[in-house]
């Protein structure tokens, strides 16, 4: 009698998991939102058809395992090189430090790829919070790329894997003026080659920020870490992906199991840099935070002239600046994101009155895990915007040369 209910018992959530399944692969079916139907053609082309272990009977259990699995994926042994970027003091409030890890390069003597007559597509990638290159959904996309002849290289935010932090002013939502130096530098170098923007999570807030604010109809109330030039013309895509539109959303409705492992980074951001950061936030406010809130009511809002954290929340939500994007952007992200939650998804009328965007939805992957049904495959985004970005490529106009940095002026509110 025992083993016969055992084996009803699983028999039964055997075949709820079978029409959890089915129920996704029928009504969870990609969405896109887009006025331009060459792109939205190329998106249509790279079917998703979920892993079976990323769907089950529970809404929360189905947004944890891709999510967890995401982040625990194993690298390979390549290293990048990695270059330090000094950023100038009239560009960011106090300066400071970024760094670009290039994947096509090993070491500093390894100049034989520096050439500016080069016409190599450049994969511009931008991590998330607290991340990287070494990230797993980074390092496998850089060396996709790279497999692609391309030029992938990495955004490294300040004090970020392994960057020493130099000033007080920490990486935040904010920080475009850090991200438009790094690209400068990049297309300087080689100013005949198409670039292509990659952002994942917290970065890729930080990309639509720095794409939309220069032609949004709001502009920020704090300048001091943004730098008002245009956006370079050798960059004629973006791929923006797990994107927090509204971290005031994302914020007050995020389960406290996914913040308090945020917070574990953030705190764990602060201690590494305390002797620095310590002369301005003091360690017994960041030891009391026990929300993520809490922790950027004590320092990110503090750190960069903000009243309190959802004012910070307010400023740094690319949803504000979305009308103002003029580079071909494609935003990928999950109807069940536990953390760039789908309350937060702008309304399709935002999208559809700006020809330069689309947003693409899926009904499961939770955040940036959107692995497929086929074992030991790339996952769904992966091939995407590999896919979107050999789309750009080949239709890119040729690069005459891109346009020096323009001097800094002040923004409007």
């Amino acid at each position: 009698g025992v083993l016969f209910l055992a084996a009803a018992v699983v028999l039964s959530l055997l075949a709820m998991w079978v029409l959890s399944y089915l129920f996704m692969l029928v009504f969870g079916k990609t969405q896109v939102i887009t006025t331009d139907k060459d792109i939205e053609r190329v998106i249509r082309e790279e079917t998703f058809i979920p892993s079976p272990f990323s769907v089950t009977p529970i809404p929360a259990l189905s947004a944890f395992l891709p999510t967890t699995r995401a982040l625990g994926r194993k690298k390979t042994a390549f290293r990048p090189y990695r270059e330090l970027i000094t950023i100038p003091d009239g560009s960011s409030v106090l300066g400071g430090t970024v760094g670009l890890d290039w994947f096509d390069r090993k070491s500093k003597e390894d100049t034989s790829t520096i050439c500016p007559a080069d016409e190599t597509p450049i994969v511009f990638v931008c991590h998330g919070v607290n991340g990287g290159s070494a990230e797993p959904y980074v390092h496998f996309l850089c060396l996709r790329a790279r497999k692609q002849g391309w030029r992938p290289v990495c955004f490294v935010m300040r004090g970020c894997a392994g960057l020493k932090l130099t000033t007080c002013m920490t990486y935040n939502g904010a920080m475009t003026g850090d991200l438009h130096e790094a690209l400068t530098v990049v297309c300087q170098r080689y100013p005949k080659a198409p670039v292509h923007i990659v952002g994942y999570s917290f970065g890729s807030a930080i990309v639509a920020n720095y794409l939309g604010e220069q032609n949004a109809a709001v502009h920020p109330k704090i300048p001091q870490n943004h730098w008002p030039a245009a956006v370079p013309a050798q960059v004629v895509g973006a791929m923006l992906i797990g994107v927090p539109f509204n971290f005031i959303t994302s914020c007050t409705t995020m389960h406290p199991f996914y913040d308090a492992n945020i917070l574990k980074g953030l705190k764990f951001y602060y201690n590494k840099h305390k002797a620095i950061l310590s002369t301005r936030v003091p360690p017994e406010q960041i030891e009391k935070a026990k929300k993520c809130e809490k922790f950027d009511d004590a320092a990110t809002s503090r750190l960069q002239g903000y009243p309190n954290a959802m004012e910070y929340y307010h400023e740094v939500s690319c949803s504000r600046y979305l009308d103002g994007v003029r580079v071909p952007t494609v935003f990928c992200n999950t109807r069940n994101d536990p953390i760039s939650v789908p309350a937060a998804l702008p309304d399709p009328a935002a999208i559809k009155a700006n020809p330069a965007l689309t947003l693409v939805t899926t009904g499961t992957g939770g955040h940036l895990g959107w692995f497929v049904a086929r074992p030991n495959a790339p996952t769904w985004d992966e091939n995407l915007a590999i896919r979107l970005m050999k789309h750009r490529f080949d239709h890119a106009c040729p690069v005459s040369a891109s346009p020096a940095p323009s001097p800094a002026m002040p923004l409007s509110n």
